[in-house]
């Protein structure tokens, strides 16, 4: 399995809930971008807390 290729060709947007070590809920998303040349994948990752503050 060629993992570049494999993200290339997924979905691009994943978001998900949880709750962290210090029981706070947050929200985690995960944007896969891929990037002309064909050689790479660009991830963007960001975890926010409910009143909006960055977690990650």
């Amino acid at each position: 399995m060629n993992l570049l290729r494999t993200l290339a060709t997924a979905f691009t947007h994943y978001r998900g809930e949880g709750i962290n070590h210090e029981n706070e809920r947050f929200v985690a998303e995960l944007r896969i971008e891929r990037l002309p040349s064909d050689h790479a994948v660009m991830l963007h990752y960001r975890a926010s807390l409910e009143d909006h503050s960055v977690a990650h």
